[in-house]
């Protein structure tokens, strides 16, 4: 997104054009060019990632074996490879596609006070990014005044499906173009934190060098429907398309906890339709 606002141009990095020219802001005069624009930024950034996986691989099996890892993998065995040099039966690489919730919840803001309500220009609203939200007050209107991701809120939700499955589908047309496996994981472990550190400022009243959301879960304090919006929000999106796997953590407070898990437990895959590899965490509040 940050490249789609500056024509390719990196916000971060001074005089770094690490995007695609997909035109400066005036010439995205309504909601579907801007998302043209981001879903032209993004494959061209997936393309980026899985050809640099491709360069890295002989090196990888030449100076980083992995034995104990080969050992317990079916097909190294039998192949006499390393995992690292291809040796698996079913062979893969995940991509991880961090900040998910973020992009959503970014698009939603600028569709509905740029496009929809005209409270700002596009201009604006790259100014204030630019400038790491100078007006706090501007700042929290974008937090609360438009809807996030993991409170059922039908249109970020559906904005989040669609990115995601845009991100899956073009995984997979890589993956056939370059004969591997690049399994798509909206899963971030831990690089959530660094690669929040190197992002700009977003239209979701993130700050510059924030955190990102924690792999699919809603931005840290953006959800406030309760725990059965959060999980609404989580079955609309295309985790079929991601064997990678999908992770989300969500806080239940109340003594009601136990009865609810023992509910969850036996109910929650089935009720996700085609939510194969979905895992939710959850974590007890005190």
């Amino acid at each position: 997104l940050e490249y789609a606002l500056s024509n390719g141009k990196s916000w971060f990095v001074a005089d770094a054009v690490p995007g695609l020219a997909t035109g400066a802001p005036e010439t995205l005069d309504t909601y579907e060019k801007l998302l043209d624009a981001v879903k032209a930024q993004l494959k061209q950034l997936l393309r980026m990632a899985v050809t640099m996986t491709v360069r890295t691989m002989p090196a990888a099996a030449a100076s980083e074996p992995r034995p104990y890892k080969s050992l317990l993998t079916e097909g190294c065995a039998a192949s006499g490879k390393d995992f690292n040099d291809q040796g698996a039966l079913y062979d893969y690489y995940q991509t991880m596609l961090v900040g998910l919730p973020n992009l959503a919840d970014s698009l939603a803001v600028l569709k509905q006070t740029v496009y929809e309500q005209k409270q700002y220009t596009l201009p604006q609203i790259i100014e204030m990014l630019q400038k790491d939200f100078p007006d706090e007050t501007a700042r929290l209107k974008l937090v609360n005044k438009v809807p996030k991701f993991g409170n059922d809120a039908a249109e970020v939700d559906a904005i989040a499906a669609e990115m995601m499955a845009f991100a899956c589908d073009e995984l997979a047309a890589l993956s056939k173009e370059l004969g591997y496996a690049f399994h798509p994981q909206p899963f971030s472990y831990v690089w959530m934190i660094g690669h929040g550190m190197a992002t700009a400022a977003s239209p979701d009243g993130r700050r510059k060098g924030e955190i990102l959301a924690y792999s699919v879960s809603p931005m840290q304090g953006r959800d406030a429907g309760g725990f059965t919006a959060l999980i609404n929000s989580l079955a609309g999106l295309p985790t079929k398309k991601a064997p990678g796997t999908t992770s989300a953590i969500g806080g239940v407070i109340g003594i009601g906890f136990g009865i609810l898990m023992a509910n969850l437990a036996g109910s929650l895959i089935s009720n996700l339709d085609g939510a194969e590899g979905f895992s939710a965490i959850p974590s007890l509040g005190a």
